[in-house]
């Protein structure tokens, strides 16, 4: 007869960490069992924000858009973010002109 490939044990664990995996979580990533637990009312600290520059740029580049686009409805456009050292040479990306309008250029490999 051949050995169980888990002990008991072993399958509760997996099935606690699947139940935690898997666990609906709010917008911080914080399960919502914690997140709306009247215990936890004072149980959570928010640090000083941090700025998330990727985000900023996707903004920015949005905002652009609908600026030089008025007539078009951006809201089935897919926003991608890549660093700018890693972009691949042949993406269009927008260039901000000196007046502040945006033209879109092949983005040149370094």
């Amino acid at each position: 007869m051949r050995e169980p490939e888990y002990t008991p044990q072993d399958q509760a664990l997996l099935v606690a960490d699947w139940y935690e995996q898997h666990e609906p979580k709010n917008a911080y990533g914080i399960p919502l069992s914690e997140a709306t637990d009247p215990e936890n009312a004072q149980g959570f600290v928010v640090p000083y924000p941090r700025r998330d520059y990727a985000a900023q740029a996707a903004t920015r580049a949005q905002k652009q858009y609908e600026k030089d686009y008025p007539h078009d409805d951006p809201s089935s456009l897919l926003w991608r973010v890549d660093r700018a050292e890693k972009r691949a040479s042949n993406e269009r990306t927008p260039r901000t002109t000196k007046k502040g309008g945006a033209r879109w250029s092949i983005a040149q490999s370094r």
